[in-house]
């Protein structure tokens, strides 16, 4: 979902807890709200946990486990609840579920200015959003005393307009940001520069990080055709090689290491020194083989005369 060039940010934290959340209500009997409760929920308290016959596995997959033996089915869905456990513990350090900068900018959302404008306690619920507005501004640092004034004014217009222009999911954001503070402009008079500023700042932060998304093509370059047998160390390699000639721009612009290049100037000097010796130890090896077939022949040489004696002697 993240992977468009829109401006996402003022989506990710509520869809990151919505992520986690869906999760956790596979396995858990009850699932925590939102922020810090999802990140402060113990996962390893068994008491909250589901049976295993009481999972949410979908009606295709127990359709599925259905068909096989008792067994093998609560071991199926014994390793499916871990799995579901430790996806949601992962996720619970990893995401921006408490992230103050970015539930702000959740207040960008279309969908919640129409859930304040149309709740019962709009008063209550416009004052919220007008306050997370005006946090996301001071945390910016990129706005006066006077500027946070005239933002508090240009706030509460904005909270009164009794309509707004449709927006289409298809289209970005803020092209109906733009929309809209046309419209605060026309009704009001005076168009909204420091409202836009706040939110053109908060909609050009950072939804995604591009190199992992990056990394994911380069997983699938490197694996196209016929190549999913490749060892881990090899994929590893190749990889490796093809972000650092990226990030040169080209394998001819990697710069060599001194000790790197020492090393392939003598590399055909030590090729033919362990050459010269592993031939030395095949050549010894060979001579001790024969030294002992030697001892070892003459040995039984010896004893032969030696039993060919006695019974001469005994005849």
């Amino acid at each position: 979902m993240f992977q468009k060039e829109g401006p996402m940010v003022h989506r990710l934290w509520s869809d990151s807890n919505v992520l986690v959340k869906n999760i956790m209500e596979m396995f858990l009997k009850k699932a925590a709200n939102f922020d810090k409760e999802l990140e402060q929920l113990d996962l390893s308290n068994r008491s909250g946990w589901k049976k295993v016959e009481h999972l949410d596995i979908g009606d295709v997959v127990r359709a599925a486990l259905s068909k096989v033996s008792p067994e093998l089915k609560e071991d199926l869905l014994c390793t499916f609840r871990s799995s579901a456990k430790a996806m949601p513990a992962y996720l619970q350090e990893k995401l921006p579920i408490t992230n103050s900068i970015l539930k702000r900018c959740f207040y960008l959302c279309l969908v919640t200015r129409k859930g304040v404008v149309e709740e019962d306690e709009q008063e209550v619920q416009k004052s919220s959003m007008k306050t997370g507005l005006l946090y996301l501004a001071r945390q910016f640092q990129q706005f006066s005393t006077e500027d946070i004034e005239i933002l508090d004014t240009e706030i509460d217009l904005y909270l009164s307009l009794p309509q707004v222009p449709v927006y289409n999911p298809s289209e970005h954001v803020d092209d109906w940001w733009v929309k809209t503070l046309n419209l605060m402009g026309e009704k009001f008079g005076d168009y909204p520069n420091i409202l836009k500023r706040l939110v053109f700042l908060a909609l050009s932060l950072s939804h995604g990080q591009a190199f992992v998304e990056r990394g994911f093509n380069t997983t699938k370059w490197i694996l196209k055709g016929n190549r999913g047998s490749l060892s881990m160390e090899s994929f590893t390699a190749q990889k490796s090689m093809k972000d650092l000639c990226e990030k040169y721009g080209g394998a001819g612009l990697v710069p060599l290491a001194h000790s790197l290049l020492v090393d392939m100037r003598q590399a055909n000097n030590k090729y033919h020194k362990g050459w010269r010796k592993r031939k030395s130890r095949k050549r010894l090896n060979a001579q001790d083989r024969g030294t002992r077939r030697k001892t070892w022949t003459e040995k039984e040489k010896r004893r032969k005369r030696k039993h060919s004696g006695r019974r001469n002697t005994r005849n």
